[in-house]
């Protein structure tokens, strides 16, 4: 009887060993271990190229000061000075229309000196790039058609469209032919701030080049002429180089009204300035000189503009050629002058460096005081400051 127990109990232990075994899961193999391990390890995608693959572009970032309350931002304003509330008005448009235009009238009126007003008026003029200030009607203008383009600068004439009576107050240094080359003050101080600036502050240097050929007639003989005109702006002023080449028949030479005849056909931009209707001091004598006597003569300075010039009497061997019609086209003398104008920093024009290159018109010979503070400069040295731009010392 034990044993029938003994063998009965070993059974059940077997049996009971076997169903445990067969509820226990089994060792997995190395494909589960890696099914396993991939189905809790999330795939990386390779990152794809910004530069091929653009995605949307980032949301504008905007100032925090824009984000303040309107209160707020008006109890800052009150513990600011004059000029830094000022200026906090045209930072935004936001800002300056919850702020209003107090702080900004208020401290307009508050200079007193030349300096400080225009010190506030460059403060506006950056706050508005597409405006310039005119000092004749003390106010911005838009500058949608000044002058800009090719061609170079241009003003409009009375009756056209645009046109303002300041143009004609400011100054004017041109060609003196329908206006096909006219430079204004605006054009001064607009060229002035694109460089100083920036370009959207300002007209590029590119629209003052100039190039024309024309034929004038001089003694009943058609002799061919070229213009050129080229603009940089050296420490904050702007310098203008004007060329100008005119072939001359020889039979010419000989004539002794040649000079009379020939100096109503030089272009103001060239020998014009305001102190009077002769162009610029020693000129004449100098090209009386140079086509008569075959002289030759280094630079030379107008005493009342501050102009620099040259004059070169060569053989007609390379540009510009004879004209068809000319009256002689076997024997030529090319007289080319060359001046350098400093036309100053255009801020504002009433300035002499401005004021002694426009033209006189009507009105009485003389320039007054204004002729000291420009002859103490040296011979030559606008013509250097163009060519090796440098700055002024």
């Amino acid at each position: 009887m034990p044993l029938l127990w003994r063998s009965k109990s070993q059974r059940l232990s077997r049996a009971s060993l076997s169903s445990v075994a067969a509820s226990k899961p089994s060792k997995p193999t190395s494909t589960t271990a890696d099914s396993s391990i991939a189905l809790q390890t999330p795939t990386t995608q390779p990152t794809p190229d910004p530069i091929l693959h653009p995605t949307a572009s980032p949301p504008l970032q905007t100032a925090p000061l824009t984000t303040l309350p309107y209160e707020l931002l008006q109890q800052i304003t009150h513990s600011l000075d004059a000029p830094s509330s000022a200026s906090l008005c045209l930072s935004s448009r936001r800002i300056y229309h919850a702020l209003g235009t107090y702080a900004l009238t208020s401290f307009l009126q508050s200079g007193t000196t030349k300096s400080e007003r225009r010190q506030n008026i460059e403060i506006l003029e950056r706050a508005f790039p597409g405006s310039w200030y005119c000092a004749w009607c003390d106010k911005f203008h838009a500058r949608e058609c000044e002058g800009e383009g090719e061609g170079g600068p241009r003003v409009l004439g009375k009756g056209q469209a645009g046109w303002r009576p300041c143009v004609e107050c400011n100054g004017l240094v041109g060609t003196g032919r329908e206006r096909e080359y006219v430079l204004a003050f605006h054009h001064v101080r607009l060229a002035v701030n694109g460089v100083v600036w920036g370009a959207e502050y300002g007209i590029a240097l590119d629209a003052f080049a100039y190039c024309e050929s024309s034929t004038t007639t001089i003694l009943k003989m058609h002799m061919p002429t070229m213009l050129r005109c080229e603009a940089k702006v050296i420490s904050g002023h702007l310098f203008l180089r004007t060329e100008y080449s005119v072939a001359l028949p020889q039979d010419a030479l000989w004539k002794s009204d040649l000079l009379a005849a020939l100096w109503p056909t030089l272009p103001h931009v060239l020998v014009g300035h305001r102190h009077s209707h002769s162009g610029h001091t020693g000129l004449r004598y100098s090209l009386e000189n140079a086509l008569t006597r075959n002289w030759k003569y280094g630079t030379h300075t107008c005493s009342t503009c501050a102009t620099d010039y040259t004059i070169v009497c060569q053989p007609n061997n390379t540009t510009p050629l004879p004209h068809p019609e000319s009256s002689s086209a076997k024997s030529h003398l090319v007289l080319t002058i060359t001046t350098w104008r400093d036309f100053g920093s255009g801020r504002s024009p009433f300035d002499a460096q401005w004021r002694a290159h426009g033209e006189l018109g009507k009105g009485k010979p003389g320039y007054g005081g204004d002729t000291i503070r420009l002859t103490n400069f040296q011979a030559g040295r606008i013509k250097r400051m163009f060519e090796e731009e440098r700055e002024y010392e």
